[in-house]
């Protein structure tokens, strides 16, 4: 692997040769026509997919995901992308809701599985499925609607996370005082677009993934559907609209099962073409109130394939992880760290034989801020780590896009996470506390004196 250089917007530089795959029929056509924009520009969507169309929705899912299995093990870089391009595409284009009770949802429903019944029927033909997916995507309107209220957003979020049993997601979205911030007031798109700056000169060559680093088998088994059930928990969907809803019903088909677990593991090792990145590592942007208004805190939602692949690949080292930053940091693989800190703190400063001062100490915009060289440099440095060093590779190698909403209220793709780590990311915690330990190090190394 070469290293990574940056253009002057922040973006990697590549050849032609890797964006651009020869093409060879009209499917592949339709495929090139279809930008990562286009598949994040779509209306308000189904959050899961409805008992009654599962059947028809893993039907729908078979072919592009067992064309993804074929085009892995042939290693065909131009299949694979137009397999995970339609495979994004897909709740877009069939799972489109307006709200209206409960004749809106069965009316939803019908049309979901009308929908589902026509690109089943058109993807028998290329040049059907060609001009029936262009039209559903670069050219429809996009109607989601962002005009309430903050106050009756938060109630219809409680109250449909509650209709899917979320309720504790449910209790934390009615009673949150902290409100979102409105990303159409282009003051508050400066914000975010301040707290995500470009990497510095000498941070813009990234090092080289190591060629001892191991590639890992992904199964399509129990422990896979245990993982995808643990992140069936309400949580907001990333650009195309896919949920871990969504994906929990492509494990009770064998073929679908079979293809999702291909995906994760080509995720996992890195092993997709560059010309994909751009549809995988995206994210959804949005900005959390901080300071009365002042200022905004970042929240990146990613896509949830790349999202299960991290938190499955976090879930692996997490042991490893803790022995490395124990007993410094506790905040990262062990239970009620943040609790112990607190307790151990509190004892500290109540011993009255040794009077000790507590010194609290922030980081400004910490995860955005980090070096991404430093950071991928002090993971490469933990052998014991091996197990994600392809895939953050994968996801911190290039640049991203984050998608806000724009003064005109359409997507704006103008803000690269393309330094420190994604707000969001499974793996962000665990990479920023590496990236950090090596100063904890060193302050308790002058000073052992200090708690």
């Amino acid at each position: 692997m070469q290293e990574q250089k940056f253009d002057d917007r922040g973006l990697v530089l590549v050849s032609d040769g890797d964006l651009h795959q020869p093409h060879s029929s009209p499917a592949t056509d339709f495929v090139s026509l279809i930008t990562p924009v286009d598949i994040a520009n779509h209306p308000k969507l189904l959050r899961k997919v409805p008992y009654t169309n599962r059947s028809m929705f893993n039907s729908t899912m078979r072919r592009p995901l067992s064309d993804y299995t074929r085009a892995s093990l042939q290693k065909d870089s131009a299949a694979q992308h137009r397999s995970i391009v339609e495979i994004l595409s897909i709740p877009g284009q069939t799972m489109i809701s307006r709200r209206g009770g409960k004749k809106g949802r069965q009316r939803d429903i019908a049309i979901m599985q009308h929908r589902l019944i026509e690109r089943n029927l058109a993807s028998s033909s290329t040049s059907s499925s060609s001009s029936s997916s262009v039209s559903s995507t670069s050219n429809r309107p996009n109607t989601r609607s962002t005009s309430q209220a903050p106050i009756l957003n938060s109630i219809a979020r409680s109250v449909a996370l509650t209709r899917e049993g979320h309720y504790r997601r449910a209790v934390r979205a009615i009673s949150s005082t902290t409100p979102l911030v409105d990303t159409s007031q282009s003051d508050k798109l400066l914000l975010l677009q301040r707290l995500h700056p470009l990497p510095l000169p000498h941070d813009s060559v990234l090092p080289v993934l190591p060629s001892n680093s191991p590639l890992v088998t992904v199964d399509a088994d129990e422990g896979l559907v245990k993982i995808i059930r643990h992140m069936v928990n309400g949580s907001a969907p990333g650009p195309s609209g896919w949920t871990a809803e969504m994906v929990r019903v492509l494990t009770e088909d064998e073929d679908c099962f079979t293809g999702l677990a291909m995906l994760l593991q080509d995720i996992t090792n890195g092993t997709l073409p560059d010309s994909i990145k751009p549809f995988l590592l995206p994210s959804n942007l949005i900005g959390l109130d901080k300071n009365s208004g002042a200022s905004v805190r970042p929240i990146a939602i990613g896509e949830i394939f790349y999202r299960i692949a991290a938190y499955r690949g976090q879930l692996y080292v997490q042991q490893a992880a803790k022995d490395l930053l124990q007993p410094i940091q506790l905040g990262v693989g062990v239970s009620g760290g943040c609790e112990s800190i607190v307790h151990n703190l509190q004892h500290a400063l109540e011993q009255t034989d040794q009077p000790l001062a507590a010194l609290p100490i922030d980081f400004k915009n910490a995860f955005n801020s980090v070096s991404r060289k430093t950071m991928l440099e002090t993971l490469y440095s933990h052998p014991g780590l091996q197990y994600i060093w392809r895939l953050v590779d994968f996801a911190y190698s290039a640049p991203s896009n984050l998608y806000v909403r724009a003064p005109d209220r359409s997507l704006w793709p103008g803000i690269y996470s393309a330094q420190g780590v994604r707000q969001g990311d499974p793996l962000s915690s665990l990479l920023f506390a590496l990236t950090i330990h090596p100063v904890y190090e060193a302050v308790i190394l002058q000073h052992p004196s200090c708690v």
